[in-house]
């Protein structure tokens, strides 16, 4: 099955609005997870996000993907306030 690519209408989409194959631009996910497109790239340069890569470069980034590095930060944070 091949992957949807998606970009995110903020008035009218809600992240439960997609499923795990969805593929996300970089300042969508960014949006998602509430940091910086900026940050983004660096998730996915450093291999903490994984997303592919468009032959004009644009990264798509799968929205299951995001979800796991959002947990992550989210148990990582609750860790840290104990």
């Amino acid at each position: 099955m091949k992957a949807t690519v998606r970009i995110i209408h903020p008035m009218q989409d809600t992240a439960e609005d997609l499923d795990g194959d969805t593929l996300l631009l970089s300042s969508d996910a960014a949006r998602i997870a509430n940091v910086t497109p900026a940050t983004v790239r660096y998730w996915t340069t450093t291999g903490k996000l994984r997303a592919k890569r468009t032959p004009s470069g644009v990264r798509l980034i799968r929205y299951s993907d995001l979800k796991r590095v959002i947990a992550e930060r989210s148990a990582s944070a609750a860790a840290s306030k104990r």
